[in-house]
């Protein structure tokens, strides 16, 4: 026994280490910062005491001149001097005042001008010393991590899809298996670092940042094996399900593709298809559809590891696994809770790194597709009351619109009046026995093509490189344009019989979803309302589009609009809380992508303020992934706006003892 309390002792010896080196490093980090700020001070301070004097000085040398030139003039009228020699002396008074005060104010702008030197140079001391203090701690902190044997990534440096987000890490690993996860996580919290994993880079949003160490997840991507031995821990009605576990660095069009091997597919997909899984499930990814949620929806099952390398396999309080006599390899504990759940398969990144999750798959299925070509008005007259848009919507598979943030000028197309109103694409889906395809897809080819061949990239900024409305500056012509883009009929609002109208398109499922947004290249915000507030959250949003365009900030995409079904994922933007009330999403949300086409002139600005004109919005909730920074706990209260959130904090808490999952935008949240 003496042996275990000697172990025992070192071991919690060792911990007390850790947790002073620890301590201390914050401490240094805050030391630096707080010198940092104290030698700003001193300097404006001291900048501000020298002002003040230079200005008495001032005054007293004026006053002084005054009053020599008061003297001068009384001397000069009692003198027996002439009157022209009077006349010159005066003026000789005059002179030396003038010059004595041109001097003082030369000398006071001299001297205002060493001091904003002195005080520029003091400044610039504080931050490189504080810039030194921090590197170094950056480079005590890279020591600790340099015997970590995992895969680097070249560069230490990361840039998010158009740069809306660049990070200077610690280091960028690129795990290949759960084990080189687990180390990483364990030697992280260790030394006090924080972590952030990384999909494909496509939010726009502080999500995916950390300072100290990312990780690239798409090392780990295979479809892992559904033997009947792995079947045999799920619960008996679920073995005969058509589960499937997968590495959650695969891309989506890499499963759809392994997927349609065995007769399978996701059962929702967004529209663009080089996301990895776990990107798409952590923000809440979405199609189309009031009977297809987002991606949360398809997670039975998952594995994460937490805080100091402990793994999980985290399940609904009724999951598939059966917990008696449960083991399982290189997994810790198995936590089957709802709270945790819900919490953990929609949290942006923040409570620890997913390594693998069990899904639910569809069979395997083919679309339809017609697009039309209307007005929002047209819509918004066909569908006045929510009963007749929701029998609408309730008929097909997936529905969407594409709406000009402008209203047109004129014109016609397929027989519909544009003039003075907004043109609307509407795109209608139905699953379809047929398996003969119809319609090429000839823009999502040719734009994967100029990817694979770096000709499309992510890595050019936003804005900078063209200027889209150069081309014209009295409209936001191309948002008008984009929107009725290869429609193929007109729509009034009269009944829409599919099976008297040709179809635009046929395709496999994850053919058709993808609509080649990657050719154009674009970025935008993304909106959730309740899917009753359809048309006033519509017009709204159009009355923020012109407001912009009259102040010269220009819209240069079309509007994104999609409805999509309830999702149980705590912080999901199309949560709905039916356990204990009627909550405002219960019947289904709907998504507004207000877009912008890459290369436009100030375009993220307009985004930002519709983002804040929207914040006053009760039932507003954001896309995690696609917005631009606006919100944070004081404009953007979540507990408001997510019935379980206080469980999602909770939960937060509970995998961030050490914090080894906080960053910017768990600070800004409040939740860190």
């Amino acid at each position: 026994m003496g042996l275990f309390k000697k172990k025992s002792a070192a071991e919690k010896q060792r911990k007390q280490e850790i947790k002073d080196a620890k301590k201390d490093a914050r401490k240094d980090k805050k030391d630096a910062r707080k010198d940092a700020r104290e030698d700003k001070k001193d300097a404006r301070q001291e900048a501000r005491a020298d002002k003040k004097e230079i200005r008495q000085d001032t005054r007293d040398a004026k006053k002084d001149a005054r009053q020599d030139k008061r003297d001068a003039m009384k001397d000069i009228r009692q003198s027996d001097l002439s009157k022209s020699d009077k006349k010159d002396a005066k003026k000789d008074v005059r002179a030396d005042k003038k010059d004595t005060i041109d001097l003082a104010k030369q000398e006071k702008k001299d001297t205002k001008h060493d001091i904003r030197e002195d005080k520029r140079d003091s400044i610039q001391k504080a931050k490189a010393d504080k810039r030194q203090t921090i590197d170094q701690i950056k480079a005590d902190k890279r020591a600790a991590l340099a015997a970590l044997r995992v895969p680097k990534a070249a560069r230490r440096k990361w840039v998010s899809y158009l740069r809306f987000q660049e990070v200077d890490a610690l280091e960028i690993y690129r795990p290949k298996n759960l084990a080189d996860i687990k180390t990483i996580c364990r030697i992280a919290t260790d030394q006090g670092l924080t972590i952030r994993a990384l999909g494909s880079g496509h939010s726009f949003s502080e999500a995916a940042v950390s300072d100290d160490i990312l990780i690239e997840t798409k090392g780990y991507n295979r479809m892992l094996p559904m033997s009947q031995a792995r079947r045999n821990k799920f619960k008996a009605p679920q073995r005969r399900r058509s589960h499937v576990e997968l590495e959650v660095g695969r891309t989506i069009i890499d499963i759809s593709k392994e997927l349609e091997k065995t007769g399978r597919a996701l059962a929702n997909q967004g529209t663009y298809d080089g996301q990895t899984f776990w990107g798409a499930v952590s923000t809440s990814t979405h199609g189309s559809g009031t009977g297809r949620g987002p991606f949360p929806n398809m997670v039975k099952s998952l594995v994460m590891v937490g805080e100091g390398g402990r793994t999980y396999r985290i399940e609904p309080t009724d999951g598939i696994t059966r917990a008696r006599n449960w083991r399982e390899a290189g997994i810790d504990e198995l936590i089957q809770d709802d709270d945790v759940f819900y919490s953990v398969i929609c949290s942006f990144g923040c409570m620890g790194v997913v390594y693998s999750a069990v899904i639910d798959t569809a069979d395997f299925y083919w679309l339809n597709e017609w697009t039309y070509v209307s007005t929002w008005e047209i819509f918004k007259e066909s569908f006045s009351d929510y009963a007749t848009m929701r029998a609408f919507l309730d008929r097909w598979e997936t529905a969407s619109l594409l709406v000009s943030p402008v209203p047109a000028e004129g014109g016609e197309k397929k027989g519909v009046s544009l003039g003075g109103e907004h043109p609307i694409s509407l795109t209608l889906r139905r699953e379809t026995n047929d398996t003969r395809v119809i319609g090429g897809t000839f823009t999502d080819s040719l734009a994967k093509a100029l990817e694979s061949a770096k000709i499309i990239t992510g890595k050019a900024p936003a804005e900078g490189r063209i200027n889209i409305t150069d081309f014209s500056k009295d409209d936001s012509w191309l948002g008008r344009q984009a929107a009725t883009f290869g429609a193929s009929r007109g729509w009034l609002g009269d009944e829409i019989r599919p099976s008297e109208h040709p179809i635009k398109r046929r395709n496999k499922c994850y053919k058709i979803f993808p609509k080649g947004g990657k050719f154009f290249g674009g970025y935008g915000t993304e909106i959730a309302f309740p899917i009753e507030q359809t048309i006033p959250a519509m017009d709204r949003i159009l009355e923020l589009t012109a407001r912009n365009t009259r102040q010269g900030n220009y819209h240069t995409a079309p509007i994104a609009v999609r409805w999509v079904a309830p999702c149980a994922a705590y912080a999901s933007p199309q949560f709905a809380d039916r356990r204990d009330r009627i909550g405002a999403f219960d019947n289904g949300t709907v998504m507004f992508e207000v877009l912008m086409s890459k290369g436009t002139e100030d375009g993220a600005e307009a985004l930002r303020l519709i983002e804040a004109d929207l914040m006053d919005e009760p039932n507003m909730r954001l896309h995690w992934g696609l917005n631009l920074d606006v919100m944070d706990e004081r404009n953007y209260d979540p507990a408001s706006r997510f019935p379980q959130w206080p469980a999602f904090q909770a939960t937060f808490q509970r995998f961030n003892q050490s914090g080894t999952f906080h960053n910017p935008l768990t600070d800004r949240l409040g939740l860190s």
